[in-house]
């Protein structure tokens, strides 16, 4: 095993060194969730970008996840692949929204843009006192985010809050943060000043224009690993009584985390689908009616829309004491905060019924905290960024 280690990084040295000689300072490499999405921030720059004659942009995509990009036509290469290396080696740009390999060398020419992929309530990077990832030692863990965040040249920040936080987790300066919003956040924005019409949306996953949509978009838990990047969840709630409390009038979507490696069967009910394939979150969120999730980052980005959401914490005090920590004291979250699965159908009713409404001041503040830099223009202003760095070139 050690031999195959040693000839491994060898290889990959000789690989880096050999196609890093020369540059393609018109080439954008993009990479989302590990190359099994074409989705999220790097999506939405992407497609502010490839308008643009003077741009030439690749994928990195894991093998077995390339349907996408060919329904897209979007280009792309294996990630590992010979045409990977040179594309990463020779790219003047990269635009990633997750942590990439400890052994990835950037080239000199290159600029790495690291989007990231929500605002933190849960600790992250070096943040988390007591890791519990895969039987990695904290040490080792930090060492390994530090090395990987040297690689980083800027920072993608929806708010000063999360500025904060990227700081100490990542141990980057002001200088690297972008302070611009997401740019995955931009159609949210263009939702919410009625730019953009739902009912296209709810063509495109093929459900009716007058059904109601509760979305459940629950994050991951650090001890359910099934090895280094995927995990196992268990559905904390009744599937028959869920269907029986939707009724007709109503579909539930359950979103899984990218992390999350197994599929749901609901194939018995025609009223609750497994969306957790679908690529982009961003859509998803536009069409939900109701938000339920518990640590996940999306509620963030959905409270743009000032729309209901109720946080199912069903494990609140494991996952506050002993799986991650949280940033922030759980009464700042601006709706209802749920423990048991009878109140989750409760609220659910309340909320058919029309008898759930928002507290529009607390969203205001939560926004105003949360949300700050979130315009409609941060795929904008990274173009623009782009192209005055080329045109400097």
């Amino acid at each position: 095993m050690k031999v195959i280690k040693h000839l491994f990084f060898k290889l990959n040295n000789v690989l880096f060194k050999h196609y890093q000689k020369k540059s393609q300072p018109a080439l954008i490499y993009f990479e989302s969730f590990h190359g099994k999405h074409y989705s999220d921030n790097p999506r939405a720059i992407y497609e502010c970008l490839r308008q643009e004659q003077q741009f030439r942009c690749i994928w990195g995509v894991k093998k077995g996840y390339e349907q996408p990009f060919k329904d897209a036509n979007v280009p792309y290469v294996y990630r590992f692949s010979l045409k990977w290396y040179k594309a990463v080696s020779q790219a003047r740009f990269w635009i990633i929204n997750t942590r990439t390999k400890s052994w990835i060398k950037k080239a000199s020419h290159t600029t790495f843009i690291q989007t990231w992929h929500g605002t933190p309530l849960k600790k992250i990077g070096l943040d988390i006192s007591n890791v519990n990832i895969n039987q990695q030692t904290t040490n080792d863990y930090h060492q390994s985010v530090l090395q990987e965040t040297a690689l980083w040249d800027y920072l993608i920040s929806p708010s000063q809050y999360a500025s904060k936080v990227f700081k100490s987790a990542f141990n980057i300066n002001d200088s690297q943060l972008l302070n611009i919003g997401y740019p995955r956040n931009d159609l949210l924005v263009d939702v919410k000043r009625e730019k953009i019409n739902v009912n296209e949306l709810k063509k495109l996953l093929h459900i009716d224009a007058h059904k109601k949509i509760i979305m459940y978009a629950p994050t991951w838990r650090d001890n359910q690993a099934i090895d280094d990047v995927n995990y196992h969840f268990d559905l904390p709630f009744d599937l028959f009584e869920m269907s029986q409390t939707l009724g007709k009038d109503c579909v539930l979507l359950v979103r899984l985390h990218y992390l999350v490696s197994q599929h749901l069967d609901v194939s018995r009910y025609d009223n609750i689908y497994d969306v957790s394939n679908y690529q982009e979150m961003s859509h998803l969120l536009a069409v939900t009616d109701l938000l339920v999730t518990d640590y996940s980052s999306c509620f963030f980005d959905y409270a743009i829309l000032k729309r209901p959401m109720l946080f199912y914490m069903y494990d609140y005090h494991n996952y506050k004491e002993q799986l991650r920590g949280l940033y922030f004291d759980i009464d700042l979250l601006p709706a209802p905060i749920i423990q048991e699965q009878a109140l989750l159908f409760e609220n659910i009713k309340k909320w058919k019924s029309g008898r759930m409404k928002i507290d529009e001041q607390k969203y205001e503040r939560f926004n105003l905290k949360f949300n700050q830099y979130e315009t409609g223009k941060a795929s904008d202003k990274i173009k623009k960024m782009i192209e005055e760095q080329l045109n400097h070139h």
